[in-house]
């Protein structure tokens, strides 16, 4: 069985790779280690929402989500994180109806948004943490987090290949331009 750590969400800030993109940054519960997770710009505003425990006009996804379980006795029991492949982080939402235990794949920011809302607990497999956690000896601010350019995705390098035009960083942009016709 996998030795899971519990996190904890720190914020949401921008991303210091594009305005498009955004840091989702969690942290360990008994531990200094922090992750930074990559985000769209309506993910972000779905778990900063959370965070805050803001009211809106109308719910989000994660509010209908929640109350429907609540309305059917299902309780989300908590949120995993256990896998990273080609940059993407896989997550698990583990679910428990009586005895009866249930998991469904979800991003991490709306499995993340989801426990929230839900008071339920969030962990990573430890060896995921240990291998792209940040220490406090190598952090960053959460403004400054920037996320390897062979770790992101086709679409997130496409958005740093135009801005890198539009910014006239010719030398990045190349960079960028050759790592994307790597990318599958």
């Amino acid at each position: 069985m996998a030795e899971k750590i519990q996190l904890k969400v720190l914020g949401v800030s921008r991303s210091a790779n594009s305005h498009d993109f955004y840091c989702l940054l969690l942290e360990e519960v008994d531990g200094d280690k922090k992750l930074p997770i990559i985000i769209g710009r309506s993910e972000a505003q779905t778990v900063v929402v959370s965070v805050e425990k803001m009211q809106t006009v109308r719910p989000f996804l994660a509010d209908v989500i929640a109350d429907t379980a609540n309305k059917f006795d299902l309780r989300l029991k908590e949120v995993f994180i256990y896998k990273k492949q080609n940059g993407i982080y896989f997550t698990q939402i583990i679910w428990q109806q009586n005895e009866k235990i249930e998991t469904t794949e979800a991003r991490p920011s709306d499995a993340v948004a989801l426990a929230l809302r839900c008071n339920a607990p969030i962990f990573i497999e430890k060896e995921i943490i240990e291998q792209f956690g940040i220490s406090p000896s190598n952090q960053h601010e959460p403004q400054m987090i920037e996320l390897p350019l062979s770790e992101m995705t086709k679409s997130q390098l496409k958005v740093l290949l135009q801005d890198a035009v539009e910014e006239e960083n010719y030398e990045r942009a190349a960079i960028i331009r050759d790592l994307l016709k790597t990318k599958i």
